[in-house]
């Protein structure tokens, strides 16, 4: 008898003792009384409606999109792919020509190029590139911290050009 006595005591123990230091854990944690924090006044300061540039590069070329067929292999199918390139451009549009194929652009900018194959029929060029740009069905996007370039050729004609980025 004295047995189970001391079984069942032993058991009611370890039971009390069990749910004494889980409870706690089971109801969460407890309330913290709420301390009030004093409001201080922040005086309001006007947002800019734009973000002025802080690289004097940015600054002095705004992001705009130049037209080039760069310089394929043959003159005869040249024309059929055409690239559009968006970003912080050196020297704005007027310094390349239409078949300009390097490009300076802004160091640590990004550049975005569409690349558009016009050639018999509903084709698009492919696009590869190295570096840190990426090339999908439409063209090659990706910032320019070292000198990138990718090459599109046309899925129809023989032409294939290869563009050039050069950060400045």
């Amino acid at each position: 008898m004295m047995n189970r006595f001391s079984y069942l005591l032993c058991l009611v123990a370890t039971t009390a003792v069990f749910f004494g230091l889980t409870t706690p854990v089971l109801a969460g944690p407890s309330p913290t009384p709420a301390t009030p924090t004093p409001a201080t006044p922040t005086p309001a300061t006007p947002t800019p409606a734009t973000p002025t540039p802080t690289d004097p590069c940015v600054a002095a070329n705004p992001s705009i999109t130049i037209n080039t067929i760069a310089k394929g292999q043959s003159p005869s199918v040249n024309s059929l792919i055409r690239h559009e390139i968006t970003g912080n451009i050196v020297g704005g549009a007027a310094s390349y020509s239409s078949t300009a194929h390097r490009i300076k652009v802004c160091a640590g900018t990004s550049v975005n190029a569409v690349v558009i194959d016009d050639s018999p029929g509903n084709h698009r060029a492919t696009s590869l590139a190295g570096g840190s740009l990426i090339c999908n069905l439409i063209g090659c996007s990706g910032p320019v911290n070292v000198k990138e370039s990718y090459k599109s050729t046309s899925s129809r004609s023989s032409d294939k050009d290869s563009i050039t980025f050069l950060p400045q």
